[in-house]
């Protein structure tokens, strides 16, 4: 029993808490409501289970394994990137690695659908993109949020039928262009140009307002078909928005924002390959947990939002609408993806 007390206070010097101790059990099976109380008797009277609590917290000082992910650069990847950023007191940047000791091989990716694909074809463990009602792609596994579809035009929109008709461009995303039209539910149907000269098409859609999307190149090439009225606006996320609008400006072309909510909401999914490793998977759902509290707390505040502006290289203030348009939250677990992971789990370990 002295010797369990020993390696608990070594451990205990490790750990900026209790609480912190208890934190870093509850991610595995078994300890899930462990709680710093029980924690707390185990230096005054070590059990059996206190055992098996030294042994896991110990192993967390051992690499669990590399966890690679493709993501896009993007407001709405946001707690995954803080992931890989480097450690600052006070904040969860950098947790995984941190606290972990969990490698994540970042690969920074250019579209949605791309990281999707490698994810599929189990080039990489995990990636984030907007969950679709397609029906080939790789598994989801969870949400970590819900987030505003935002636009930029030439023209203030008052509400969503002042968007019908009119031409927007948009980054070339298949997972993001379902999204749009899984979201728009409100009269509007999307028409990709290749579909205008096609009759039958024309005829189908005529009485649903149609939006008319064109493939955007970069925000330089946006601002430019804005200046020339090729385009009315443009369709994305953050910070490809922002960076349009940026350069539009610079051409002397005024854009004004949708309204919040006009075309609808997305909800932004985690999909995972079947080859991710459970035990970093785990390690990676609790540090994302972190990020997302962290967001929360933080998301209304200046200082905040300019760190972020700065990491972005936009604008405070539309830093500040795009977090008012975002709900970050870790829900709609996938039960039977879980439930594949944590018994692949077991069976290596027996």
């Amino acid at each position: 029993m002295n010797k369990l007390r020993k390696e608990l206070d070594s451990l205990r010097e490790k750990y900026i808490s209790i609480e912190q101790m208890a934190d870093a059990l509850r991610v595995y099976p078994g300890f899930e409501n462990i709680d710093r109380t029980t924690v707390w008797r185990w230096f005054k009277k070590p059990t059996k289970r206190t055992a098996a609590a030294i042994r896991v917290l110990k192993s967390k000082g051992e690499v669990a394994a590399n966890l690679r992910i493709a993501e896009i650069e993007s407001f709405w990847t946001l707690p995954s990137l803080m992931l890989s950023w480097a450690p600052e007191e006070g904040k969860p940047y950098g947790l995984l690695k941190k606290e972990w000791n969990v490698e994540l091989k970042r690969e920074s990716i250019g579209s949605f659908t791309k990281a999707c694909e490698r994810v599929y074809h189990d080039e990489t463990d995990i990636a984030l993109a907007p969950r679709t009602s397609l029906r080939t792609g790789p598994q989801f596994l969870c949400s970590i949020g819900r987030a505003n579809v935002m636009c930029i035009t030439r023209k203030k929109i008052q509400s969503t039928w002042d968007l019908a008709g009119i031409r927007f461009a948009a980054p070339p995303d298949l997972f993001f262009y379902s999204a749009l039209r899984d979201t728009l539910d409100k009269g509007l149907f999307i028409v990709k140009p290749e579909d205008e000269k096609d009759s039958k098409r024309w005829e189908l859609i005529a009485e649903k307002r149609p939006l008319f999307l064109s493939d955007a190149e970069g925000p330089e090439s946006c601002a430019r078909q804005m200046k020339t009225k090729e385009i009315d606006g443009v369709i994305a996320w953050e910070p490809f928005l922002s960076m349009s609008k940026r350069e539009a400006e610079k051409l002397g072309v005024r854009v004004f924002p949708a309204p919040p909510g006009t075309l609808g909401t997305v909800v932004v999914g985690l999909y995972v390959s079947h080859k991710a490793g459970p035990r970093a998977l785990r390690a990676y759902l609790w540090s994302l947990q972190k990020t997302i509290d962290y967001l929360n707390t933080k998301k209304s505040q200046e200082p905040f939002q300019a760190e972020i502006a700065s990491r972005f290289g936009i604008d405070r203030k539309d830093v500040e609408r795009t977090f008012s348009s975002i709900d970050w939250k870790l829900s709609d677990l996938n039960g039977n993806m879980i439930l594949q992971f944590w018994e692949r789990e077991v069976s290596q370990k027996g």
